[in-house]
């Protein structure tokens, strides 16, 4: 699991993930979580190459609670995704 601020110098969200989803090193493809500030998604990359990718936001400000709680939903969906393709 992945969670990355949605303001990075060097680097746009989709080249963040296109990177880390090329790495032949990592057995399965990372969630990534986002963590932003604010609603408008201010993201250096187009929303549509985003689309899809993102398994979950962050918004700030954010407490442990919030935190916890994106990662908990992610976690969920991978489980029934798991159990589902397992039937």
């Amino acid at each position: 699991m992945v969670l990355s601020d949605s303001k990075m110098p060097k680097m746009t969200e989709p080249e963040l993930i296109t990177a880390l989803r090329a790495n032949t090193e990592i057995k399965s493809p990372p969630k990534f979580i986002l963590i932003t500030g604010g609603v408008n998604l201010d993201l250096k990359g187009s929303s549509k190459d985003l689309k899809g990718k993102i398994d979950g936001f962050i918004y700030k400000p954010f407490n442990k609670k919030a935190i916890l709680e994106v990662i908990q939903s992610v976690l969920k969906k991978k489980k029934k995704i798991i159990q589902h393709n397992a039937n």
